[in-house]
C-alpha cells in the first residue's frame, strides 16, 4: 500500500545517541582525578569530550557520505551533551530545536545526591535489579524504561506533516525507539554506543513508494563505519498506531510490547 508524505507522520526518523561526555569520562577516572565540584554539577550541563566531539564529526562525515543528511527538522534533547553533539555533525541546513521528549531518563533526585562511592555501590546493586525486569525497574523517584517509551510514544503519534527528521538523544530513547518502532519479545533493551544510529522509514529505497508503515530500517555505530544498506522491517509499525502500553494500564513481563 502507498500513501502520500503526508500520512502517517514522518516518511524518515534517524534517532542519534549523543557522543562521548564527561559524564562517560568520569565514569572510567578514580575520583582523585575528577575536577573539584564534578559531581556537584547538573548531568544536563555534561559536554562532550575530546573524544566525543571528534566522534560526531566523524558521524556528520559518514551520514553526509552516505547521502543520509538533508533533513527537513533536526531535534535535539534540551542537555548540553546532546545539543553540542548535534552541532559537531555539521549536516547541511540544520536547524536544530530543543524538544524536551528526548530528555535523559529521569534517575531521579536520590540518586543524583549520592556521592561517587555510594553511586558506584549502588549501580552495581540496581544493575542486577535492572536485569531481572529491565521494562519496568524504576530508580527512586526516577523513570522506568516503560516510562520514557511512552514519552517517546505520545511525542511521535504526534510528530505528523514532517518529511524526514533528525533526533539527537540518548541511549534509553534509542531503546525506546527500537521497541516501539520495531518490537521483538526476544531482543533485550540495549546497549547503545556513543553516536550509534537507528533509522526508520517509509520510503522503500528501490522504488521510492511511501508506504504507510515504516518497513524500513538501519542501525550503525556511526563513531565506527558508515550507515548500511537499508533491510526491509517485519511487521513496520505505523506512527498513527503508536499507543503507549503504559497509557493502557498494561504490563509487559520486562519485555518490549507489541501494540
Amino acid at each position: 500500500m502507498t500513501t502520500t508524505p503526508a500520512d502517517g507522520g514522518p516518511v524518515e526518523l534517524v534517532f542519534l545517541r549523543h557522543a562521548e561526555s564527561e559524564g562517560e569520562r568520569a565514569r572510567r577516572l578514580a575520583t582523585e582525578q575528577l575536577p573539584a565540584g564534578f559531581h556537584d554539577r547538573p548531568p544536563d550541563s555534561w559536554r562532550l569530550t575530546a573524544a566525543g566531539r571528534d566522534q560526531a564529526r566523524r558521524a556528520g562525515d559518514r551520514l553526509r557520505a552516505a547521502g543520509r543528511s538533508g533533513f527537513d527538522r533536526h531535534l535535539t534533547s534540551p542537555a548540553v551533551r546532546a545539543r553540542e553533539t548535534a552541532a559537531a555533525l555539521e549536516l547541511d541546513g540544520a536547524r536544530w530545536q530543543p524538544e524536551s521528549a528526548l530528555r535523559p531518563r529521569d534517575w531521579g533526585p536520590e540518586v543524583a545526591r549520592m556521592t561517587p562511592d555510594r553511586r558506584a555501590a549502588w549501580t552495581a546493586a540496581a544493575t542486577a535489579e535492572a536485569a531481572a525486569d529491565p521494562w519496568q525497574w524504576r530508580p527512586p523517584g526516577g523513570e522506568s524504561l516503560s516510562m520514557v517509551r511512552t514519552r517517546l510514544a505520545d511525542f511521535l503519534s504526534g510528530a505528523a506533516g514532517v518529511g524526514r527528521l533528525v533526533l539527537v538523544t540518548h541511549a534509553e530513547l534509542v531503546v525506546a525507539a527500537r521497541a516501539l518502532l520495531e518490537p521483538d519479545p526476544d531482543r533485550p533493551p540495549g546497549p547503545v554506543g556513543h553516536v550509534a544510529a537507528t533509522a526508520y522509514a517509509r520510503r522503500d529505497p528501490v522504488t521510492g513508494a511511501i508506504a504507510a508503515s515504516l518497513d524500513w530500517a538501519w542501525e550503525a555505530d556511526l563513531a565506527d563505519g558508515p550507515p548500511p544498506d537499508w533491510r526491509p522491517v517485519r511487521g513496520g509499525r505505523k506512527i498513527a498506531d503508536l499507543v503507549a502500553p503504559d497509557a493502557r494500564g498494561r504490563e509487559d513481563g520486562g519485555r518490549p510490547v507489541m501494540t
